[in-house]
C-alpha cells in the first residue's frame, strides 16, 4: 500500500486473511467464501488491467445487483481507477449524460435484466457505435469513452464480453496486480456518485478511499461482527447498499445475502432461511416488510436494522 491505511481494494484480501473459508456471500443459490471472493476480485482486477484501464480512469458501471458488481467494486478500486455507479433506472439519455459528464473512459453494463434491455438502450444512445472499433471508440454522445464491456448476450458492435475481459486478465501476473495496487493512496478518488437529479441534472459527488474509515466507525458503533448475516437488497449503485452492506460485511466478517431487487415477501422468506440478523431500509421498505410479516409471520432472527431517513411516522 502507498500509505499505512488500507484502500477499498485491499479489503477482500484482508478479509480472506482473517476469515478465509467462512462464507462471505450468497446470491441466488451460489456461495463464495472470503478466500473465493478475494480471488474473484483479483481475477476481475487483472482483466481490467489487461483491457487497458489506467489509474485515475473513470469506470462507469450500469449493472443490477449481482455478484459481478460486488467483485467490480473492489477490482476497480484495487487498480486505482474510479467507480461511477449508474442508476439502473436510467434510460438512454440519462446514461449518456452521466457517462459523458463524469468523463468515463470505460462502461461496463448488463446486456439485460428481466424485461429491461440495457443493450438496446445503449444502442439507441450510440448511433455511431459501429463507426469505430473496439479499441478506439469515437462516439458523439460519449466523447471520453474508449471501451465497453458487456455482461450477458449482446449483439452490439465494438464491445467486449465480460468473459473475454476475464480471459485477457489471465496473462497479468500477481506481481503486476500487486504493483498496481501499491500505487493507490487513501486520498485518491474512489467513486463519483451521482445525485438523483430531482431538481435538475444529476450532480457527481467525488469520494476518496477515506470513506472506508467512516464506514468502519459506524460498524463498530452498531456492534456489527463476524456472526452477523446482512440482507442486501438495496441497489449497489446507491451509497446505502454499497457502504452499509457491501463494505461492512468485508470489514467485520459478516455474511452477505445479496438479492437482485427488493420484494418484501422474498426478503423475509430468505431472511428466515439464512438466519439473517441485519436488515436495512427507508420508510417504504420497512412499511412493506412489516405488512408482509403481519400477513405471513416468519421466524426472523433479526437483531438490528437501519433506517436512515423518512417521516417521523
Amino acid at each position: 500500500m502507498a500509505s499505512e491505511h488500507p484502500i477499498l481494494g485491499d479489503l477482500p484480501a484482508l478479509a480472506a486473511d482473517h476469515w478465509g473459508g467462512r462464507e462471505a456471500l450468497s446470491f441466488e443459490g451460489e456461495r463464495w467464501s472470503f478466500t473465493e471472493f478475494s480471488e474473484e476480485v483479483d481475477r476481475c482486477a487483472k482483466g481490467l488491467i489487461a483491457i487497458g484501464i489506467e489509474p485515475g480512469e473513470r469506470v462507469a458501471v450500469w449493472m443490477v445487483n449481482r455478484q459481478e458488481w460486488l467483485f467490480l467494486i473492489y477490482a476497480v478500486a484495487k487498480v486505482g481507477a474510479v467507480i461511477v455507479p449508474l442508476n439502473t433506472r436510467y434510460r438512454s439519455e440519462d446514461v449518456a449524460y452521466a457517462a459523458a459528464q463524469s468523463k468515463s473512459a470505460t462502461l461496463i453494463v448488463n446486456a439485460r435484466s428481466g424485461p429491461v434491455d440495457y443493450a438496446a438502450m445503449l444502442a439507441e444512445s450510440m448511433p455511431d457505435l459501429s463507426a469505430g472499433d473496439e479499441g478506439s471508440l469515437r462516439l458523439s454522445n460519449y466523447p471520453d469513452l474508449k471501451r465497453i464491456v458487456v455482461l450477458g448476450t449482446c449483439a452490439l458492435p465494438n464491445t467486449r464480453a465480460w468473459e473475454v475481459m476475464l480471459a485477457a486478465g489471465g496473462v497479468v501476473s500477481d506481481e503486476t496486480l500487486a504493483a498496481r495496487a501499491s500505487t493507490v493512496d487513501i486520498a485518491d478518488p474512489l467513486m463519483v456518485l451521482y445525485t438523483s437529479g430531482t431538481t435538475g441534472d444529476p450532480k457527481g459527488a467525488v469520494h476518496t478511499h477515506a470513506v472506508i474509515r467512516n464506514t468502519l466507525e459506524r460498524a463498530k458503533i452498531y456492534g456489527m461482527n463476524v456472526d452477523d448475516v446482512h440482507m442486501n437488497y438495496m441497489p449497489l449503485f446507491h451509497l446505502y447498499g454499497f457502504s452499509e452492506v457491501a463494505i461492512i460485511s468485508l470489514m467485520t466478517g459478516g455474511r452477505q445475502v445479496l438479492m437482485p431487487a427488493f420484494d418484501a415477501n422474498t426478503v423475509l422468506d430468505l431472511a428466515e432461511a439464512e438466519a439473517a440478523t441485519i436488515l436495512h431500509g427507508f420508510d417504504a421498505h420497512w412499511l412493506d416488510l412489516l405488512a408482509a410479516q403481519d400477513a405471513c409471520p416468519r421466524n426472523v432472527s433479526m437483531r438490528f436494522g437501519t433506517y436512515p431517513s423518512g417521516t417521523d411516522a
